[in-house]
């Protein structure tokens, strides 16, 4: 009995985690700390565009809830959580390019 129960939660386990581990395709609305807004399109891939910006220098990964951008090879970053219940996003923004860094908050679009 113990073993068909350790079974069913590993089993469980495995399965929850590949629930966020494919493509997101979804659009980030996001709201830094200093007033600026961005829309980002996650798109397949790991590819992802800063609506308003130069295509094709925007790439991220996942990892459950987690969600790491990167806009011109580092030059600005984000570190961001998916909330599991509600559209919400959350995270720390860095640019290298302006030495600043922060908090964004938003929302998160199926595409």
């Amino acid at each position: 009995m113990m073993k068909k129960l350790l079974g069913i939660v590993v089993l469980g386990l495995l399965l929850s985690g590949n629930a966020y581990a494919k493509d997101l395709k979804v659009i980030w609305n996001v709201e830094l700390d200093d007033g600026q807004a961005y829309k980002i399109i996650l798109r397949d891939g790991n590819f992802c565009h800063v609506v308003g910006t130069v295509e094709g220098r925007c790439s991220y990964t996942s990892n459950g809830n987690k969600v790491y951008i990167n806009v011109s090879n580092s030059v600005f970053t984000m570190k961001g959580s998916r909330s599991y219940f509600s559209n919400k996003i959350k995270g720390t923004w860095k640019s290298t390019g302006t030495n600043t860094q922060g908090k964004f908050w938003g929302y998160e679009e199926k595409i």
